[in-house]
């Protein structure tokens, strides 16, 4: 038998009500739920504006508009330098990134 220890009202702690697998595996089902509900309301909010398929589309929560978005990244694909090409592509990354969680 495992090695139990006894408390002071006299109970061994493998008399615990709740076993430490139990607390467990019981974490861990309330995390996948958290999880799984966390991604569908994330989904569901991108999609709401149409995040998912044109990231554009995603923005107007700060104020850009698809066709604003679409003609700032022109512009930059256009005449920006690296670094203004390479923070637009961080910019739409991140935005899939959040549409895809």
């Amino acid at each position: 038998p495992p090695a139990c220890s006894v408390s002071a009202l006299g109970r061994r702690s493998s008399d615990s009500i709740l076993s430490h697998d139990s607390v467990m595996s019981l974490a861990r089902s309330i995390s996948t739920l958290a999880f799984v509900v966390s991604a569908v309301v994330h989904l569901g909010l991108v999609q709401s504006a149409g995040g998912l398929l044109d990231s554009c589309n995603a923005f107007g929560f700060v104020g850009v508009s698809a066709e604003e978005c679409h003609a700032i990244t022109t512009s930059v694909q256009r005449t920006g330098g690296q670094a203004e090409k390479d923070m637009l592509a961080l910019a739409f990354a991140a935005m899939r990134g959040e549409c895809c969680q």
